[in-house]
């Protein structure tokens, strides 16, 4: 199939369509993406990328953040847990 004779379009072939079909993963309703990508051994890739994206430290400051703020909730008197 061919779209036009512009520089910025190719010719794709059904094969070509079929082979990155097949990479295709479908998740059942209600999976958790993030938990299947660990699950399949991404997860020194991912950690790579956030590292990358936002920085060596970016997971240590999350956890700091996350593990801080659970902390103030528990030692708030008179709020409700969420």
């Amino acid at each position: 199939m061919i779209a036009d004779n512009r520089p910025e379009c190719q010719f794709v072939t059904i094969e070509m369509i079929y082979l990155k079909l097949a990479s295709v993963v479908v998740l059942p309703t209600g999976a958790d993406l993030e938990r299947y990508l660990i699950d399949e051994g991404h997860h020194a890739g991912i950690k790579q990328g956030i590292a990358d994206l936002y920085g060596p430290e970016a997971l240590a400051r999350f956890s700091r953040h996350r593990y801080n703020r659970s902390l103030k909730r528990r030692q708030s008197p008179g709020k409700v847990p969420r």
